[in-house]
């Protein structure tokens, strides 16, 4: 062993032996076989101000660095735990545990309700590609969507939704016309741009005044697509209190939000439904495409 002693330089071979108490060496140190620190208070200090610290209380280990900690390594960095377990905390709180359980993989947020976030550089700017929130029972947010059979456009579900509305009887002109309503209830599932509607509206007044045109029911959830006409969305419709001779139909109007109702006449062509009294009802169900 080359190095220095206190003041002086020395040059010291041992092939065996122990060292009680400290040692100060001011140059390198060269260890043919093993270096052994048999106390389990010793602590191996690195740097001028001990920046580095490796100690052992006889059962764990501990690696303390006054900075950063980088392992720069040329082959693998492999993470062995007979216990099964690795642990990350942050000032000594747990935020995040991988672990395994009958060789299933497990990754788990110890702190409660909070999230695992799956980020990523896109363009130079951080997105939150993946949220699952733990505060909604593990509820996972996809950002731009879930690619399904393909990364294009069309294989992206990227919007879902339930909820209501309230269904509204209108003219085309309205007039001073007036509807006075028993139950309004809509409810609504929108999967992509599809949307699927249920609703009734039961009367309960109705004064037509000047109002005049077709009837219609208005106030759907969303904006219907505009198919040019070539494609308007039929929906099933079931009435009470209304006279017709004809069968009844409802359309969904092209960049609107409401539908038309109509009668199918002997020939094809199509008329006004009569006019409702002040105790009719109607129930609409059906599916169409959203703007």
């Amino acid at each position: 062993m080359a190095g220095y002693i206190g003041a002086k330089a020395v040059g010291l071979n041992v092939t065996t032996g122990d060292i009680l108490g400290d040692v100060g060496v001011g140059g390198d140190v060269s260890v043919g076989d093993d270096l052994s620190l048999t106390s389990d208070s010793a602590v191996l200090n690195i740097g001028a101000d001990n920046d580095l610290k490796i100690t052992h209380n006889g059962t764990n280990g501990d690696f303390e660095s006054a900075g950063d900690l980088t392992f720069d390594v040329a082959g693998d960095i492999i993470l062995d735990a007979d216990g099964g377990d690795v642990r990350f905390k942050d000032a000594g709180t747990e935020f995040l545990q991988i672990f395994n359980n009958s060789t299933n993989v497990h990754i788990y947020n110890p702190v409660q309700d909070k999230d695992i976030l799956i980020q990523g550089n896109d363009g130079g700017s951080t997105v939150t590609a993946m949220t699952i929130d733990m505060s909604a029972a593990g509820q996972v947010n996809f950002n731009a969507g879930l690619g399904i059979g393909g990364t294009g456009a069309a294989n992206t579900l990227n919007d879902y939704e339930e909820g209501t509305f309230t269904p509204t009887l209108a003219f085309a002109t309205a007039g001073n016309s007036s509807f006075g309503y028993a139950a309004q209830v809509g409810h609504y599932v929108k999967v992509g741009d599809t949307v699927h509607i249920q609703l009734n509206i039961r009367l309960n007044a109705f004064t037509k005044g000047t109002g005049s045109g077709q009837v219609l029911v208005a106030n759907l959830p969303y904006t219907a697509f505009n198919t040019s006409g070539y494609a308007i969305a039929g929906l099933i419709i079931r009435l009470y209190g209304w006279t017709f001779s004809y069968i009844p139909m409802a359309s969904v109007v092209d960049n609107a939000t409401y539908c038309t109702l109509s009668v199918m006449q002997s020939n094809a062509a199509t008329a006004n439904l009569a006019d409702p009294d002040s105790n009719s009802m109607i129930w609409l169900s059906g599916t169409y495409r959203s703007a």
